[in-house]
């Protein structure tokens, strides 16, 4: 019985370790020795269609159109199509009043919610441009985000590229406790060494792009993340994905660590809805693509489980020998100093790393409560936006 839970215990600490460290080291080092060498210009110069999925977007959406109205980029090359969402706000008054002063911007009034996928689908049919760019209501485009992407399109070989997401603090007092900027700035990292591989494992969904013809129409109806299966369909084909630091957005993070916690619970059920489009990723040896689809994802998504059996096999283990019993206690220490930053949070007071760890902690279960969520109730493709700061 001792072997088993010491079978157990190495297994579930080597994937954890492997998701969140051995990992990203791995492919920074591989993105060093073999980056893959493309064309690019910045002088070309592609026609581009920005889509936009919008529900209930009224503080946000007139900031986002009038930012991607001012880039850098030549205004008669640019269509920028809303679908709005069933949206019950001023949404559809916001964006039809500037479509009447800038013709390049049109809505999409849909009757029927069919989520973030259903609303992409409606208005790509109407995207006549070389390049589809994707844009979230609240995300805010540099002015020379486009110009900055679309130059890569100068290689044929290259059918995706995304920018990158900076994200902000909302403008309130107080410390709100959510991490989730931390969090991201160790992501982008990850990013940019796939990137530099041309195997980028997810994009930025509020900022990415891809040539028009590559797009699929996403099952309606389940939920899915759009961004995630998109460019793996995309490297499937046998296109380069890559990752672009210089083109950037910026989106403010949501408000509390409540608010974003809950995101990760619906994203978890969407990851998880997602895997029956990926089968030949399933393979975690079936190549580069599907082995950092599996480091960088799929172990991140069951990471509450192994921190769960982790904790069991150490409380039989710990009554074996002191070794165990001292490897026990840091563990129990961890989740200590978790509970210390969680209360933290609640004073509005802001102390490292026991902040973060708390955010890691309940980020790694909202992702393991999304996963029981998603195989015990009935889920669907729509969604309720982030509420705004």
């Amino acid at each position: 019985m001792t072997l088993f839970f010491e079978i157990i215990l190495f297994i579930c600490v080597f994937l954890f370790l492997h998701t969140y460290i051995f990992y990203p080291f791995l492919i920074y080092i591989l993105s060093k020795i073999s980056p893959v060498k493309l064309e690019k210009s910045e002088y070309y110069e592609p026609s581009v269609s920005v889509l936009i999925a919008a529900h209930n977007e009224e503080l946000v959406i007139e900031e986002t159109l009038k930012t991607l109205l001012n880039s850098n980029y030549p205004v008669d090359k640019i269509q920028i199509l809303v679908g709005s969402d069933n949206s019950v706000d001023n949404t559809n008054k916001i964006v039809t009043r500037l479509s009447e002063k800038h013709p390049q911007i049109r809505i999409f009034e849909l009757s029927q919610r069919s989520g973030k996928p259903g609303a992409l689908n409606s208005i790509v049919k109407h995207a006549s441009n070389e390049i589809i760019c994707f844009c979230d209501s609240n995300t805010i485009y540099d002015k020379n985000a486009i110009k900055n992407m679309v130059k890569h399109y100068a290689d044929s070989r290259v059918g995706g590229v995304c920018g990158r997401l900076i994200l902000t603090e909302s403008d309130f007092s107080g410390y709100s406790g959510n991490e989730e900027k931390s969090y991201w700035n160790i992501e982008n990292q990850i990013k940019i060494s796939e990137g530099k591989l041309g195997c980028l494992i997810g994009a930025n969904g509020g900022i990415y792009s891809i040539r028009r013809g590559l797009y699929i129409d996403y099952p309606v109806g389940k939920p899915i993340i759009d961004d995630l299966l998109l460019p793996l369909k995309i490297m499937e084909k046998g296109y380069y994905f890559l990752y672009e630091p210089e083109a950037f957005a910026t989106e403010t993070i949501a408000p509390s660590a409540k608010e974003e916690l809950k995101r990760k619970v619906r994203i978890s059920i969407s990851n998880f809805g997602t895997l029956s489009l990926l089968k030949p990723y399933l393979n975690p040896f079936g190549g580069l693509k599907s082995f950092a689809f599996w480091s960088h994802k799929l172990l991140r998504w069951v990471s509450g489980y192994f921190m769960i059996l982790i904790f069991i096999a150490l409380l039989f283990l710990m009554r074996q020998n002191d070794f165990y019993l001292y490897i026990a206690l840091m563990y129990f220490a961890f989740f200590v100093s978790g509970l210390a930053g969680f209360l933290l949070s609640k004073l509005n007071l802001k102390l490292f790393p026991f902040n973060l760890i708390w955010y890691f902690i309940a980020m790694t279960f909202s992702l393991f409560s999304g996963s029981i969520k998603f195989m015990t109730t009935k889920t669907s493709g729509t969604w309720e936006p982030t509420k705004r700061a």
